[in-house]
């Protein structure tokens, strides 16, 4: 149990180290959210939409930004992860935003109850798992009907063959719509009906994520 508090706090003063470096302050960060939140969720804001009033939870929000961003757009939004920087972000730019500190396989009950209209997932979460299978489990049992599953990835390689700033290469995003009529079109190894493995164009034998 001590290693592994240890291990959880130096995770997390790493994290934070990492996202001022990046990002800077969160009180600066905040400034340069507020002056154009939209701007901050980027390509997702296509897939968001209008998003006032909407109930959304970011699987492993990180740093916060993006869910500080669509608070600020309106929507009443929760964060499950464990990062003392997305709450000081959130403090700054003087948004409320609920934090579920727990593992995500292992949501508190009264969470999972069929009630989110987005599940928010983006930058670098799938390879952290080894089995997606209770994971889209908990996606599922998390959407209300007919909310939707907003997921934005890459490959986890291509962090190391690029400059950490920036933009991330090889980013994809897809939406799915939750129905109780249908089952995940989605398989243990990430490939099938939905996601296929493209070859990526510089040649270096990795890939990305694509739609099939």
């Amino acid at each position: 149990m001590e290693t592994t508090q240890g291990n959880q706090a130096s995770w997390n003063a790493h994290a934070y180290q990492a996202w001022l470096n990046r990002f800077g302050k969160p009180e600066e960060a905040a400034v340069r959210i507020k002056k154009d939140p939209a701007k901050r969720i980027g390509e997702l804001y296509k897939y968001v939409g209008d998003v006032r009033q909407k109930r959304i939870i970011n699987l492993l929000g990180s740093n916060g930004s993006k869910a500080v961003a669509l608070a600020l757009l309106g929507a009443e939004v929760t964060i499950a992860d464990n990062e003392r920087y997305a709450k000081e972000l959130a403090a700054e730019a003087d948004v409320r935003i609920q934090y579920i500190v727990a593992d995500v396989l292992k949501l508190p009950a009264c969470e999972v109850t069929q009630s989110y209209d987005i599940v928010l997932m983006e930058q670098g979460i799938l390879h952290y798992f080894q089995d997606l299978r209770p994971l889209f489990d908990v996606v599922s049992r998390l959407l209300a009907e007919g909310g939707r599953l907003i997921l934005q990835d890459f490959h986890p390689v291509s962090t190391k063959l690029i400059s950490s700033r920036g933009t991330t290469a090889n980013i994809r995003t897809t939406s799915i719509r939750r129905s109780s009529k249908k089952k995940w079109p989605i398989q243990n190894n990430w490939t099938g009906t939905l996601f296929r493995m493209q070859p990526a164009k510089c040649g270096c034998g990795t890939g990305h994520w694509g739609k099939s």
